[in-house]
């Protein structure tokens, strides 16, 4: 075996040894982070702590394998051009959501009382200000861990020639998993975009039009559509739960 394979191979098993040890411990703090919920009556400083927590093992996993960060995403060869495109794309992808929330609205009456945006009143809270920022803040440790570090190395190490979309696939199903404790249907939400978001870092291998997409996408669904309500209507419609959990942390 060549120097060449070699080196794949070992960075190969460094990412499944810590893609293991990663998915083992946050199923393991599932319970933590519901009972924190409780305390910080809010998911967003939960979800918040959380990805901090478990960034540390994806910068591990990185540095272990001994490629350069350009592989990961950390470049910006074509940055505006991707990032005209990215925007463009969110563009769309909001209105297709405003026009999807409208006509649940329209012609459900589980979601008729509900206001087409956000009804903040006519004082917004603290937490209703910094909840937004948190996200934008945040966005960037979520596509590292997705794209930058799962769909990246996928796209690298692995010999199969359908790596790309076992990559695609493979980092949405993660990305969906680690919402989880929200709720399952927020979880299955989340993997339209995610789905996209994928599909655009197999095209433009930057992570900095992806974290543009994600954040505008991100604060429009959830800061101004209010999707966590519709989400939270259909979790319990579905699953007849009097309690749902409250995603108003859309982290």
């Amino acid at each position: 075996m060549d120097e060449y394979n070699k080196k794949r191979h070992y960075a190969l098993g460094v990412y499944c040894i810590y893609v293991l040890i990663i998915t083992s411990m946050y199923n393991l703090s599932l319970e933590i982070i519901g009972r924190l919920d409780h305390v910080f009556s809010n998911t967003v400083f939960v979800t918040s702590i959380a990805m901090i927590f478990f960034l540390f093992f994806f910068i591990l996993m990185i540095r272990k394998t001994g490629y350069d960060l350009a592989l990961f995403g950390f470049t910006t060869k074509n940055w505006l051009k991707y990032s005209i495109e990215s925007l463009l794309f969110s563009i769309v992808f909001c209105a297709l959501l405003t026009l999807l929330k409208w006509y649940l609205v329209a012609h459900y009456s589980r979601f008729s009382d509900l206001p087409l945006f956000k009804d903040y009143g006519a004082r917004i809270d603290f937490i209703e200000m910094v909840i937004p920022l948190l996200y934008i803040l945040f966005t960037p440790i979520q596509v590292f861990m997705t794209q930058g570090a799962i769909q990246s190395s996928l796209l690298e190490f692995l010999p199969n020639k359908n790596r790309a979309w076992i990559s695609v696939v493979v980092s949405v199903l993660l990305f969906s998993a680690f919402h989880i404790e929200l709720n399952i249907v927020f979880a299955l939400g989340v993997r339209i975009p995610g789905l996209c978001w994928s599909i655009m870092y197999l095209r433009h291998r930057t992570l900095i039009s992806v974290i543009l997409s994600h954040a505008l996408i991100g604060v429009w669904t959830f800061a101004i559509l209010d999707y966590e309500s519709i989400f939270n209507r259909i979790h319990c419609a579905v699953f007849k739960a009097d309690n749902v959990t409250n995603c108003s942390g859309f982290l």
